[in-house]
């Protein structure tokens, strides 16, 4: 009997931490950037697994999200949120990440300007998409968008 009310309790405090991530990942995203709709978020496990995958290895994060827009015209938008332990952490990670995609000859990425605007944002283009990179306390951003979207998603972000 005992064992059956810690897996409920369990059971609760899972429910509540996925209801708690989930109302952050509301909160991050907004329903509509200019023309785009939000099409999906992915938080938690999914997220971290979908960022361990780009770096191909484990990157310590305490909260991963990523979500996608779209719009009827065949504009598109992806923005990761990493969330480090610390500012500190967050700066050193967005420093390391950029510093090997660009010592990288072989990384797809061209047209690199880096604006200080309070905080440093690295914009490139590549991969058919213009990106942004840059860091929020200890939030990392990473925005890849359509030309004619990028703008306002950036925008969006920054606030």
């Amino acid at each position: 009997m005992k064992a059956l009310k810690v897996i409920n309790v369990l059971s609760l405090l899972c429910i509540a931490v996925l209801a708690l991530n989930t109302r952050c990942a509301q909160h991050l995203f907004p329903e509509r950037i200019d023309s785009l709709s939000l099409r999906e978020v992915i938080a938690g496990d999914d997220a971290q697994c979908e960022v361990d995958k780009l770096h191909m290895k484990e990157i310590p994060l305490e909260n991963v999200w990523v979500a996608t827009y779209g719009d009827d015209k065949g504009n598109t938008a992806t923005v990761w949120i990493s969330e480090s332990t610390d500012r500190e952490q967050a700066a050193s990670q967005t420093k390391i990440m950029m510093m090997k995609i660009w010592h990288n000859p072989h990384n797809p990425y061209s047209h690199l300007e880096v604006v200080e605007s309070g905080e440093r944002t690295y914009i490139f283009r590549g991969m058919g998409q213009q990106h942004a990179v840059f860091q929020n306390g200890k939030r990392i951003y990473w925005i890849s968008a359509s030309s004619g979207v990028f703008d306002p998603v950036l925008k969006c972000f920054q606030q």
